[in-house]
C-alpha cells in the first residue's frame, strides 16, 4: 500500500489494478493481482463470512456503544468500523455468527482498565464489582462512572433489532472502588453481559470486560 499526496483534487476507484482510496484525509493506494480470482477455501470462505458476519453485527450495535469506538480511533487513522471488525472477529464462527460471547469487544476506549477488577455473580441477577487503584492521570473520578452493556434480545421496543446494546448507566463512579448492582427481572434471558468505564464529559473510557452470563 502506498499514500499519495493528489494536487488535482480527490481521487478515488480503480486504475488498471490499483485501487486508490480515502482515509480520514490520507489517499491512500493498493494493488490487486491483474488475474484476480474468487477462491473458495474453507478458510476464505470462513473469513468472507465473518466479515460479513461482523457488519450485521455492527448494524444491530446500539449507537451509544459504536459511539465509544468512534472515540477510540479519534487520533487515529483507523474509523469506529475498523476498529469494531479488528476487535470482534475473533468471536465469530465460520460460518459468520457469534460462537464466542465471551470474547466480544462491546466498547472500546483508550484509558486502561482499573487495577485488580474483579466480578461476582449470582443466579438472581446479583452483581458484586470490585476494583483497586486508578493510576493512569487521565481518570476523572467525578465522571468516570461503571457502564453495563449487554449482548442479547432488547427489551425496548424501539430497539427490537438490537442485540449489542447499553443496559445500564452511570452505575458508580470509579473512584467508589466498587458496587453492587441487580440485573433488571425484566431483561430477556440468556443474556451475556459486559462492563466498561467511561467519562460522558471527556469522551474517554475503557475497553469493555466479561460480568457473565445469566439464563
Amino acid at each position: 500500500m502506498a499514500i499519495v499526496k493528489p494536487t488535482l483534487g480527490k481521487i478515488s476507484g480503480r486504475v488498471g489494478n490499483m485501487i486508490v482510496y480515502e482515509v480520514k484525509g490520507q489517499t491512500r493506494m493498493r494493488s490487486e493481482p491483474l488475474d484476480a480470482k474468487n477462491p473458495r477455501t474453507p478458510k476464505q470462505v470462513a473469513h468472507r463470512n465473518k466479515v460479513r458476519g461482523i457488519s450485521d453485527l455492527f448494524n444491530s450495535t446500539d449507537m451509544r456503544l459504536l459511539g465509544t469506538f468512534d472515540r477510540a480511533t479519534a487520533d487515529t487513522l483507523m474509523n469506529g468500523y475498523n476498529l469494531f471488525l479488528k476487535r470482534n472477529l475473533k468471536a465469530l464462527n465460520a460460518e459468520g455468527q457469534v460462537g464466542d460471547p465471551a470474547k466480544l469487544c462491546l466498547a472500546a476506549g483508550v484509558l486502561p482498565l482499573p487495577s485488580s477488577l474483579s466480578v461476582e455473580t449470582e443466579e438472581d441477577g446479583t452483581v458484586r464489582f470490585a476494583w483497586g487503584e486508578l493510576h493512569n492521570p487521565d481518570w476523572n473520578s467525578s465522571w468516570d462512572k461503571l457502564q453495563v452493556a449487554a449482548y442479547g434480545e432488547c427489551l425496548e421496543e424501539d430497539d427490537d433489532e438490537l442485540y449489542l446494546y447499553l443496559l445500564a448507566k452511570d452505575i458508580a463512579p470509579a473512584h467508589k472502588h466498587g458496587c453492587e448492582w441487580r440485573l433488571p427481572e425484566n431483561t430477556p434471558r440468556p443474556v451475556w453481559l459486559y462492563g466498561f468505564f467511561s467519562n460522558e464529559v471527556s469522551g474517554k473510557g475503557t475497553d469493555s470486560f466479561l460480568i457473565g452470563h445469566f439464563d
